[in-house]
């Protein structure tokens, strides 16, 4: 068995950066507040913990940590058809309209909501400071450069989106 235990999925890209480097505190982390209506939270941590996000000249390392909560459908479901049953109980009405019943599922996973923890999801990044005449010279930033100003010319009326190039 091989040292991960999940897929890898491996994608690069190229960002521009001020010269005093990426602002990780404008987009650090909070955590979701237990009892919080919040459903998903998303930001910065360090990639080791109490590491600097530099770790060379020109280099940052860190992780993007995505909180979630979503209440399992099986659980709003049969929490809805009780919700159902006593609103027609109550009411005496043979059925439940379709605004109630979407007001009676939003109450439904707003309890399911109470208490859950969020699961985690954490993307590692890098980011490396290269001079723009490095990236020039490589394949891929010449390829994306080249599609980038096919897109250009078509939007202006400059080329048919329909004929290869």
């Amino acid at each position: 068995m091989g040292i991960l235990g999940k897929s890898v999925d491996v994608t690069r890209c190229n960002v521009a950066v001020p010269a005093e480097g990426p602002d990780f505190e404008a987009v650090s982390f909070l955590a979701i507040e237990p009892g919080s209506e919040v459903r998903e939270r998303m930001g910065v941590v360090p990639f080791e913990l109490d590491s600097p996000y530099e770790v060379g000249a020109g280099r940052w390392a860190f992780r993007v940590r995505i909180d979630r909560r979503r209440p399992d459908p099986t659980a709003v479901r049969e929490r809805l058809r009780e919700l159902v049953k006593s609103e027609m109980e109550q009411t005496g009405a043979p059925f439940v309209g379709p605004k109630k019943r979407k007001e009676l599922k939003a109450l439904a996973e707003q309890e399911l909501l109470v208490g859950q923890r969020p699961s985690t999801r954490l993307v590692e990044c890098v980011i490396e400071h290269r001079p723009i005449s490095e990236l020039i010279r490589e394949p891929e930033f010449n390829h994306a450069l080249h599609h980038a100003a096919l897109f250009l010319a078509a939007s202006q009326g400059q080329l048919d989106p329909h004929s290869r190039a």
